[in-house]
């Protein structure tokens, strides 16, 4: 096996692995929040302390992979969150599992997280040829979107079957396998430039400004992060329709959640067969964002039809898994172009800025959409977004720097 197919398998079973053990312990951790509580308030809380580190610490995470060895990195943060994991087993086991090791540990793993996944990313171009960087990124795609599938059914069985602790100490051992494996990743030393200041801010500053500069890096970008914006959407006006509106078992909308991953999970094992060369990828993309606006349209429709609601409810599900298949070709291939389009030495830091705008964009979507869906017709907010698809589309196809890279 060469140094290529070994990083391949290492990377999709160390993730597959740790990943999966993370969704379980989160969604079980979460059913156990609301058990001893009874409060969604806590249970948000819970979210809370995981997402913040994701905002605050990724541009630190990403300073810190330009400066030292990514592998290192990547190996330190899977055996810190395995023994964090390992401390709280035993400490909960002799004390108890308050709701403030709860979210301390959250905020822990979360931070050990950041620096992971800045990591990561930044990572994927050394462990494989060019040619396959767009393979491996969509099996990454893939096998985060499986992990999002299995993760919350594997964790409701789980949960009813073992205690909280034996999924606490599952989830460790996951962590401390991921890592292990890792210290076999075959990564070519690279070439790290020494600046004459060092501070984090002037890093920092030095990164936001080759970002502004690479006209192409900072339009795919935008673009991106609009497509994600608009993406959101389906998350709050689909569960108000769904359970409000159209009064559905939780169970069922549940069911139907699940169109959305296994869409992408689809595109992405396709990506990762196909032979086609990056340009005619990114045409594909192009095409994808208008289809997902046409999706978009025939929820609506849907949504003001008379249709019997188990049809309804059929359709969405239909829908969900078409727009999930089509963001596989949207998310995928602009991942790869960043990537490729980055200097090594920059990428951890470009990749911590824009997680770290990423996840400042969600909330901020979550809000506007969330205020619109309370004041209209949830239908116009889901046309809203369909519009928004067709001018981003027709803004990606005109412009010129995009098209020749």
């Amino acid at each position: 096996m060469n140094k290529y197919n070994k990083n391949f398998t290492i990377f999709t079973l160390g993730l597959l692995i740790s990943g999966l053990g993370t969704q379980i312990y989160n969604f079980a951790i979460g059913l156990y929040v609301l058990k001893i509580t009874g409060s969604s308030v806590n249970f948000s809380l819970t979210l809370i302390f995981s997402m913040l580190p994701q905002i605050i610490l990724s541009p630190i995470a990403g300073n810190i992979a330009d400066k030292i060895s990514r592998k290192k990195m990547l190996v330190t943060m899977d055996y810190l969150c395995g023994l964090t994991l390992i401390i709280v087993y035993f400490f909960s086991k002799t004390n108890s599992l308050s709701l403030i090791l709860i979210y301390f540990t959250s905020f822990l793993l979360s931070s050990f997280n950041a620096f992971f996944m800045v990591n990561i990313e930044s990572c994927i171009p050394n462990l494989v040829t060019k040619d396959k960087i767009l393979k491996l990124n969509s099996i990454y795609s893939m096998i985060i979107s499986l992990v999002r599938i299995a993760g919350p059914l594997l964790g409701g069985v789980c949960f009813g079957f073992f205690s909280i602790y034996s999924i606490i100490l599952f989830n460790a051992i996951s962590f401390i396998f991921s890592a292990t494996l890792e210290l076999f990743f075959d990564i070519e030393k690279r070439e790290i430039i020494k600046d004459k200041q060092t501070s984090f801010f002037y890093n920092l500053k030095e990164g936001l400004s080759y970002f502004v500069n690479n006209k192409i890096l900072f339009y795919i970008t935008i673009y991106a992060m609009l497509v994600n914006f608009f993406s959101v959407n389906l998350s709050i006006a689909l569960p108000y329709y769904c359970l409000e509106i159209l009064k559905i078992d939780s169970s069922l909308f549940g069911f139907v959640q699940m169109g959305l991953p296994l869409g992408m999970v689809i595109s992405s094992f396709l990506i990762a067969l196909s032979k086609k060369d990056n340009k005619a990828i990114l045409k594909t993309t192009i095409l994808m964002i208008i289809v997902i606006g046409f999706l978009h349209i025939i929820l609506s429709i849907n949504m003001i039809s008379n249709l019997n609601i188990n049809l309804k409810v059929l359709i969405i599900f239909i829908i969900l898994l078409m727009i999930g298949f089509s963001l596989g070709f949207v998310d995928i291939p602009i991942n790869t172009i960043i990537q490729n389009i980055i200097h090594d030495n920059y990428r951890g830091r470009i990749l911590g800025i824009i997680t770290s705008f990423s996840r400042i964009i969600t909330p901020i979507s979550i809000f506007i959409f969330g205020l619109l869906v309370d004041n209209f017709e949830v239908y116009y907010t889901i046309i809203i977004s369909a519009i928004a698809f067709f001018i981003l589309a027709a803004l990606i196809k005109s412009n010129k720097k995009l098209r020749t890279t």
